[in-house]
């Protein structure tokens, strides 16, 4: 089992630099993957393999940033959210199920987006009609419901990060969009490193949550 980290290893870790920080978090989470894969028994479990693995994915990506502001505030956005939905569905089983019928949901919006574009344009739908009623049936056949998105302010406001919500989506809604702000000040905000260094700090942080929820998962499932 996973031990919490000691005061120690704590001091440790704050002294490290943000790369060997996410290597500690990507080994965590690789661990915990890997526990999963050999164990998995429950849909819980294929959940947070999925989850997890997206989460390694933004994490590499984090790794081999260059500096570039937009892309880098869509990654941790991206990281937050990821933490975010694991922490919820491992708390809540009706939030596992939500997150399952939303996959429904996602695809149905998505088809509906091209069937009425491909329409508009005067093209055969008939591929698109066949595809809705693929899942639609598959849907049907399953436990779960055709459910919306979960709301992550109200998520993140109820496992305590409210103020981290706050601060990611108002900054990211900033720099990742071509805001004014960042239109007419690009030059300021790439030239100081302030915006980029508390973005990547953020970052590190919610891997470092993710890290610590690995360690919940295997220590649950091997109790």
């Amino acid at each position: 089992m996973f031990e919490a980290l000691d005061e120690e290893e704590l001091n440790i870790k704050v002294s490290l630099s943000h790369e060997d920080n996410l290597a500690v978090s990507e080994k965590q989470i690789t661990e915990c993957l890997k526990f999963l894969e050999f164990n998995k028994s429950t849909e819980l479990d294929l959940a947070l393999i999925k989850l997890l693995s997206e989460a390694l994915r933004e994490i590499e990506i984090l790794s081999a940033f260059e500096g570039d502001l937009t892309s880098t505030s869509l990654n941790v956005r991206n990281i937050f959210e990821i933490y975010i939905t694991s922490r919820h569905i491992f708390s809540d089983q009706k939030a596992l199920e939500n997150w399952f019928g939303q996959m429904h949901k996602d695809n149905s919006d998505i088809n509906a987006a091209f069937k009425k574009l491909l329409e508009s344009r005067g093209f055969d739908t008939t591929h698109i009609d066949e595809t809705q009623k693929n899942i639609d049936e598959i849907l049907e056949k399953s436990p779960y419901k055709s459910k919306g998105p979960f709301n992550l302010k109200t998520e993140a406001t109820k496992y305590g990060y409210k103020d981290d919500y706050d601060f990611i989506y108002k900054l990211s809604s900033k720099l990742i969009h071509p805001s004014s702000m960042k239109v007419n000040g690009y030059h300021v905000l790439t030239e100081n490193n302030n915006y980029l260094d508390t973005i990547i700090q953020t970052g590190v942080y919610f891997c470092q949550k993710l890290e610590k929820l690995a360690s919940e998962i295997i220590n649950k499932k091997g109790v």
